[in-house]
């Protein structure tokens, strides 16, 4: 069986390592210069080298070159995700008093260090304080911010950053050489970008796609990748930018052709991102955490298009008030006043239906959830909200939105927000509304009663185009068909 392109092509030295040249030389200088921690921690997204350096180090500590297919009894591999409990660590605690019966030190490597459970890390923490001379950690995580401040103060800490693309795919061009593989270039930037900064990922891509074509392509990259069609991606981007209703039926194209929900998303943040639509791209980055992307990507993408106002009736022409003399020439009509104008009343978030006592404050509430980049905010922003003193009531369509809003930590950000513009404490009801499918969900804040009474449906089914985009949920039936929207 062939080796893995990923581990045949790992970095054997440290002057092996591609991309990260600051940690090279940080840690070159102090094995020549004999200025060794105790303790070093290793950060960074996965497959930046993160553990292939954690190896090399614990050779080049210990003056011996490193071989991947030798082991050695001095030098210790804990893989954290497994290894979590505090049993283990008090069984490292145990043995690292005990002397390296054949190197200079006793290395412990421990890759996922964040995985380890509280009582782990405090019983890791007394080693880390006290260690014996002859024992050296190295600890490796891709989320920093699990591992206790107290642990990470014991340690000499070196950030791996995310490799550029230019430099992924100037390596991957080395290695398709060496395998006699034929490529595309713009296939081999599509790896690199789809890497994120890996070598690992994008190593073990191209490793997958050579033995599915005899040539890797883009379209063979993206299909390996699962990714859409780069034709319905346009088309569906291009619906959502003209705020055509049309971009429901591309994405239920999509979801027919066995693409899922994250992927879509994931490939549309890439153009939300380009084109700097922050509000788009914050609501797409919360589809793949969703309870059901299809639908949440359904909603968003429908959100996107207008809620098309229905045609003003056209007000009835007032009669011609007659200014020529009459049979008594005393009596003078007096010239028609206009009364001055009154603003317009600010216009509510869509799908908000606020009382007119707090105007403007659900508003605002909403717009501390957004700048706080909370998924919530795609949910409230459909509701039905109410807020009088000391309640807030909110009617939603889905029982997933109710769910999610259900949640403690979702309920808090809604009570933090609402102290930050009120000052008040708020009770938070959440029920479930069913809305009227031949009447437009309300977009706007209640009128005055002295403005014009709201066109009546009628008006608006006069054209199927207006109706469709006045109602999702009609759109959302159009697509799917007649079944509940759950």
């Amino acid at each position: 069986m062939s080796q893995a392109l990923y581990r045949k092509y790992r970095s054997k030295s440290l002057d092996e390592l591609v991309g990260q040249d600051h940690i090279v030389k940080a840690l070159s200088a102090s094995v020549k210069s004999g200025k060794i921690s105790h303790a070093y921690l290793f950060t960074g997204p996965r497959g930046t080298g993160k553990t292939s350096v954690a190896r090399i180090l614990a050779h080049d500590l210990n003056g011996i070159a490193y071989d991947e297919s030798a082991t050695n009894i001095d030098i210790i591999e804990i893989d954290a995700a497994s290894n979590r409990r505090i049993d283990e660590i008090r069984d490292l605690r145990e043995k690292v008093h005990i002397a390296p019966p054949s190197l200079k030190y006793k290395v412990y490597i421990i890759d996922e260090v964040h995985m380890l459970t509280k009582e782990a890390f405090n019983a890791l923490l007394k080693t880390l304080e006290e260690p014996p001379e002859h024992a050296i950690f190295i600890l490796a995580t891709t989320e920093l911010h699990k591992v206790p401040d107290t642990i990470i103060s014991r340690t000499q800490r070196y950030a791996f950053k995310p490799i550029e693309i230019s430099k992924i795919v100037g390596h991957l061009k080395t290695i398709a050489t060496a395998e006699k593989i034929n490529f595309d270039d713009d296939a081999l930037v599509a790896i690199a970008e789809h890497a994120e900064g890996g070598f690992r990922d994008a190593i073990g891509l191209l490793d997958q796609v050579r033995h599915t074509t005899d040539k890797v392509t883009i379209e063979s990259v993206m299909d390996a990748l699962g990714v859409p069609p780069q034709q319905a991606v346009e088309s569906l981007w291009a619906n959502i930018q003209s705020k055509s209703p049309s971009a429901a039926t591309d994405l239920k194209n999509l979801y027919d052709s066995g693409y899922h929900a994250p992927q879509i998303a994931k490939v549309l943040l890439q153009r939300a991102v380009s084109s700097h639509n922050v509000s788009l791209a914050r609501e797409l980055l919360a589809v793949s955490s969703s309870y059901d992307p299809k639908t949440e990507l359904l909603l968003i993408t429908l959100q996107e298009s207008p809620t098309t106002q229905a045609q003003p009736v056209p007000e009835p022409q007032k009669p011609a008030i007659s200014t020529e003399a009459t049979e008594n020439p005393e009596v003078k009509i007096p010239k028609e006043t206009k009364s001055p104008e009154k603003p317009a009343p600010k216009a509510q978030p869509e799908g908000i239906s606020v009382e007119q006592d707090s105007p403007g404050r659900w508003e605002e509430v909403l717009e501390v959830i957004k700048k706080g980049g909370h998924s919530v905010y795609g949910p409230l922003r459909l509701a039905e909200a109410s807020m009088s003193e000391g309640m807030l009531k909110l009617g939603l369509t889905f029982p997933f939105h109710i769910k999610r809003i259900n949640e403690q930590k979702n309920l808090d950000i809604i009570h933090a927000a609402l102290h930050d513009i009120t000052g008040e404490e708020h009770k938070i009801i959440v029920e479930r509304i069913e809305r009227d499918e031949n009447k437009p969900p309300v977009r706007k804040a209640q009128a005055p009663k002295s403005e014009p009474a709201e066109v009546p449906p009628e008006t608006i089914r006069e054209d199927p185009d207006v109706a469709l985009m006045a109602d999702p949920l009609s759109i959302v039936k159009n697509v799917f068909g007649s079944a509940e929207v759950l």
